[in-house]
């Protein structure tokens, strides 16, 4: 239940807790540094700056490949990106688990779309983890918006850890013999009301008038009436 909170509180928008660990992160902050993106066509230009990687994109298909990773995927992940736009647009994140499809691993089941607003500096987007039918990530492509001036300064995957409190007081009924108990009474009352209900059945059967059927006529009966009537 924990993780249905916390995803949609991230759907909504929010931060991710100063609690949470960088699990994974590219942060564009040194000039000449792309730190091995790889572009498509519609990237017109592009270029490392000491204030983030910036892009002219064009076209329809605006596409930036991030370099491979591995990490395994977890409910309480949440991915974060830092960036300017300069107008509205909207944009799309894959994410590969293996490279078994078509495109090596990238496809149109494993994506989701966002959109970017317009910025007059640095803003965080915070997405839910979109990703958890797959065991781990290997790797996330980020298409930018068709036709703007877009500047991703960082990108990265935080884990929020998940604290477990010790019980406070009472007696927890899923403890060994306690658990078989539960279960056995449970079992018990089912199979008790499902009896009950087929003798309820049987009753109202039994109490129900049987319809009046009407009397068989022998058949020398109709015999000697038709002779009476000669």
């Amino acid at each position: 239940m924990s993780w249905i909170l916390i995803s949609l509180a991230m759907g909504l928008g929010q931060t991710v807790p100063e609690s949470a660990h960088v699990v994974w992160s590219l942060e564009f902050d040194r000039a000449n540094d792309e730190r091995g993106v790889e572009f498509g066509g519609d990237i017109a230009t592009h270029q490392a700056t000491a204030q983030g990687l910036v892009m002219d994109t064009v076209g329809s298909d605006p596409i930036t490949y991030l370099p491979e990773f591995r990490i395994p995927t977890s409910p309480y992940q949440a991915l974060e990106i830092v960036y300017e736009c300069s107008r509205v647009g909207q944009g799309e994140i894959f994410y590969a688990h293996d490279r078994n499809t078509e495109y090596n691993g990238f496809s149109g089941a494993k994506q989701i779309n966002v959109s970017f607003a317009r910025t007059d500096g640095p803003t965080t987007m915070t997405l839910w983890p979109f990703w958890l039918q797959a065991p781990e990530l290997i790797q996330l492509r980020l298409d930018p918006p068709a036709g703007v001036r877009f500047v991703l300064h960082a990108i990265r995957i935080a884990e929020v850890p998940v604290r477990m409190y010790q019980r406070a007081g009472g007696r927890p009924t899923t403890v060994r013999l306690g658990l078989i108990y539960h279960y056995a009474r449970v079992l018990l009352t089912l199979l008790t009301r499902a009896s009950r209900r087929r003798a309820t059945s049987r009753a109202a059967q039994q109490r129900a008038p049987r319809s009046a059927q009407p009397a068989a006529v022998p058949p020398s009966a109709k015999v000697s009436t038709v002779e009476e009537a000669r």
